[in-house]
C-alpha cells in the first residue's frame, strides 16, 4: 500500500497511472492529512513495515537499505510459517 501526500489529486493520479503502480494507492494530501499525522510523518519517503497483525516493525526515512530491512524481515516471516507447519 503506498500513501502519498501530494496535494493534487490530479498529478497525483497522473504519476500513479504513468508509474504502473497497481497495489492501493491513497493520497493524504500533506503532511497535515490524517494518515502522516497518526504516523508522524515529517519526511519522505518514509516507508513503514507492518507485520499481519497490525504492529509496526520498522520505519525507515528515505529509500537506502530498505530492500536489506525488507528481505531480513520476509525471512523471519518465512521461519515463522516454516516453524509453524513443523510445529517447533
Amino acid at each position: 500500500m503506498s500513501v502519498s501526500l501530494d496535494e493534487d489529486e490530479k498529478k497525483w493520479k497522473d504519476f500513479v497511472g504513468k508509474n504502473q503502480m497497481t497495489w492501493p494507492q491513497y493520497r493524504d494530501g500533506g503532511f497535515t492529512g490524517p494518515i502522516a499525522t497518526l504516523f508522524g510523518v515529517h519526511a519522505i519517503p518514509q516507508t513503514f513495515t507492518i507485520d499481519s497483525d497490525g504492529v509496526l516493525q520498522d520505519s525507515h526515512i528515505g529509500d537506502e537499505a530498505i530492500e536489506g530491512k525488507l528481505k531480513k524481515l520476509v525471512g523471519q516471516a518465512r521461519e515463522l510459517q516454516a516453524a509453524e507447519k513443523t510445529g517447533h
